[in-house]
């Protein structure tokens, strides 16, 4: 949690403008720690990024993750946090 508190304090200091800041975990994230770092970062917390195999080899053979398809557990869990946040 300390690189979301880095992060964080770093906007402030180059003085980048937001409404919100949001915690997303990443698919390591336990997600029952989701509340607790709500709690003690005072972030809204979205959800996680879901493991994903097929997503781990597009990174790896340098494919856009834009070709993804639609049925991808990871690009699913990005779809559902972007929803929870109201962008989409």
């Amino acid at each position: 949690m300390d690189h979301v508190k880095r992060a964080n304090r770093i906007t402030k200091e180059v003085n980048v403008q937001f409404d919100n800041f949001y915690i997303v975990g990443g698919y390591r994230f336990p997600e029952e720690r989701g509340a607790q770092a709500e709690t003690t970062l005072s972030f809204s917390y979205l959800g996680k990024i879901a493991a994903d195999e097929t997503l781990d080899e597009y990174v790896l053979d340098g494919k856009s993750l834009l070709e993804l398809p639609s049925d991808n557990a990871a690009y699913n869990s990005v779809k559902k946090i972007m929803k929870t946040a109201g962008y989409l």
